[in-house]
């Protein structure tokens, strides 16, 4: 479905109506309310309801009239984006920058029509505290900083973008309508992370036909040859061209070819000049300093979206590493934490949340026994577990490894940055896993067991190892190169780490007389400075620094509260063992026990009981947190959503995008 003209029916004639599946047995779609329309149909927020609970989907309905119309066509709109999104999800873990196909079916007899009206349902992205779509995104940095996307953030969202087209095409598909509109968004700061979505206009390699002889596409996003009316001639160039025109509009806030029509485009992108960076009002401040960088970067803009396709890059790999490596060439700097804060504290003036609906998601098995795991801005993690690597995404599934990660047990994995995962443990196993490739960052060593491991290889990341007869050291990797490991203390043992700073971690454990203990790490400057010392040892921390807030849990209800290198500490009554902590982009608090959530406002002492089971006797291990969203995991893979409705006051609206 494209996004830019209006439906052809004029009524919402869905919501609240069941659809059941065709797949599986006892389950159906509840369809709530429409979130999109599109000249074939409309997008509707639906929940998936079964035995074992429900969750949230996007169920996409094709217009009855359409389907009146043209029943064989409206068919094969659904079956090609089934087709292409199943075979991208057929990889285990499948990549995290294309939405998921959840399945499709048929509604039947609507409104008196003898048409079997088709529909497809996908995964729902949460988009938090900025929105949804890359161009809500966009918007929202312009309405509270006056500039789109810093170097940093854009560098991030072309990689994920390049990376979700590259699985889309690897698979034999064209999307053919990538605009900023199908770019959904979720999580905050470095967790930020962006799915291609609306396949719906997808042309996947061996499926023959199209809706009508009508133009493909969106104004400004589409590609010449998509122009000409039935045409079969695109490639993974058509999607470069409308890749190029998303970076363009992400850097500036602005279209790259302003036109309501696809034809008006085409005759603009034919005779008019490349529109150029420095002209535009909300490039962001620290690449408009560096003029020869957006010379550099509109020249490939102007080679990717060359009338002719075969004067085009003709991949999105091309593309991406073009733009990358001059976004790149300088040291990362943007994305200050005062900004973040600035825009945390201005976006919740615009929002409002309900009380938390929890929902079981998974049930605990005894066949599982999870030793460490890590989520991802979508809710999905990576665990250790009994079986080896496992991966959640609605269900529990087993990764194809690669050989090293099968040859030693391992003890952590860790989100490195979008669709990168840390993993390490004994015989010095250590590396970066992304679902389909594995990197050893530590060929050698093999005396060591790494037992955690935070931030990005090729920026800053630190890890904890340990010795079979010393004690733990912390481990630093800057740029691929490792730095003088420091030795805690002996008898010390270390629980949690996480990153509160661009070069400063916080680490919690047991100390050596038996307490707990806080520091701070630095290890650009080799320096460990102690926060504080508990009475009872500190089990996990997490920190969110766009409030430059760190809280950390522990025996005894023991709650810790981290800002800059002060510590304050609180006890929970009740005496409960705290054993996992998550924050969210504006500080609020979730802390997990046995059977036991509590949650706590940004900057409040006050821990609220906010789920209680009594069945659940195990601790939770792993928590994740993001406005309106939260996932709790038992040592069991037993898997508890908590989701709040978020209203929001007022928006930021600017001219129409794609």
């Amino acid at each position: 479905m494209t996004s830019s003209a209006p439906p052809l029916f004029g009524s919402d004639e869905f919501s609240g109506r069941y659809v059941e599946s065709e797949s599986s047995a006892g389950v159906r779609y509840h369809i709530k309310k429409p979130i999109g329309a599109g000249s074939t149909g409309t997008a509707y927020f639906a929940l998936r309801e079964s035995q074992e609970g429900s969750f949230p989907v996007v169920l996409k309905i094709i217009s009855p009239v359409v389907v009146s119309n043209n029943q064989e066509a409206a068919t094969l709109l659904v079956k090609k984006e089934a087709v292409a999104l199943g075979r991208i999800g057929e990889r285990v873990p499948p990549t995290p920058f294309v939405v998921k196909l959840i399945e499709a079916g048929f509604l039947p007899e609507v409104a008196g029509k003898r048409v079997r009206v088709p529909w497809i349902a996908v995964e729902y992205v949460h988009g938090g505290l900025e929105g949804t779509t890359l161009t809500q995104r966009v918007c929202h940095s312009i309405y509270h900083s006056q500039h789109a996307f810093d170097v940093e953030r854009a560098a991030n969202a072309i990689r994920c973008i390049g990376s979700g087209l590259g699985a889309i095409h690897e698979v034999g598909v064209v999307h053919r309508d990538v605009t900023p509109r199908n770019v959904l968004c979720c999580g905050f700061g470095a967790d930020e992370l962006f799915k291609i979505a609306d396949l719906g206009l997808a042309r996947p390699k061996g499926m023959q036909g199209t809706f009508n002889a009508t133009v493909l596409g969106t104004p400004g996003y589409a590609a010449p040859e998509q122009a000409l009316p039935g045409s079969k001639d695109v490639s993974p160039a058509s999607d470069v061209f409308s890749m190029a025109a998303v970076v363009f509009y992400l850097l500036t806030g602005e279209d790259y070819f302003p036109a309501d029509s696809v034809t008006a485009a085409l005759i603009f992108a034919k005779n008019g000049p490349r529109r150029r960076l420095q002209a535009c009002s909300y490039l962001h401040p620290d690449l408009r300093a560096r003029p020869h960088a957006c010379a550099e970067i509109d020249a490939v803009l102007e080679t990717a979206t060359a009338i002719r396709m075969e004067e085009r890059l003709q991949n999105v790999q091309l593309l991406t590493s073009a733009i990358l490596g001059i976004l790149d060439s300088q040291p990362r700097s943007a994305r200050q934490p005062e900004f973040l804060s600035r825009a945390v504290t201005d976006s919740q003036l615009l929002l409002r949340t309900s009380a938390f609906d929890w929902q079981v998601r998974e049930r605990p098995s005894s066949q599982r026994l999870v030793y460490h795991a890590k989520w991802s801005a979508d809710g999905r993690c990576l665990a250790v577990t009994n079986n080896g690597v496992e991966y959640w995404d609605g269900t529990w599934r087993w990764p194809s490894l690669p050989e090293p990660l099968r040859r030693a047990p391992l003890c952590f994995a860790a989100l490195s940055r979008p669709g990168q995962w840390l993993v390490g443990g004994e015989e010095g196993q250590l590396g970066v896993f992304t679902g389909s490739d594995y990197e050893v960052l530590e060929p050698g060593a093999p005396r060591l067991r790494y037992t955690f491991g935070s931030g990005d290889p090729d920026d800053l990341a630190v890890f904890v190892a340990q010795t079979s007869d010393g004690p733990p050291m912390l481990c630093a990797l800057i740029g691929r190169r490792w730095l003088k490991p420091l030795a805690l203390e002996v008898g010390t043992g270390v629980n949690g780490i996480t990153r509160v700073g661009e070069s400063t971690w916080l680490v919690v454990g047991r100390s050596a007389s038996g307490g707990g203990f806080a520091a701070l790490y630095d290890p650009l400057l080799w320096e460990l400075t102690r926060v504080a010392d508990t009475e009872r040892p500190l089990l996990d921390c997490a920190a969110s620094p766009s409030t430059f807030t760190a809280v950390a849990v522990g025996i005894g209800g023991t709650v810790l509260r981290v800002r800059g290198i002060q510590g304050e500490e609180t006890r929970l009554d009740g005496g409960h063992a705290l054993s996992c902590v998550a924050l969210n982009a504006t500080g609020r608090a979730i802390v997990g026990a046995a059977g036991r959530l509590w949650e706590a406002p940004a900057g409040s002492a006050e821990l609220v009981k906010v789920w209680e089971d009594p069945s659940w006797e195990l601790p939770f291990i792993s928590l994740f947190s993001d406005v309106g969203l939260s996932y709790a995991l038992t040592p069991e893979g037993a898997v508890l959503e908590g989701r709040q409705q978020i209203e929001r006051q007022s928006r930021p609206a600017l001219s129409r995008t794609g």
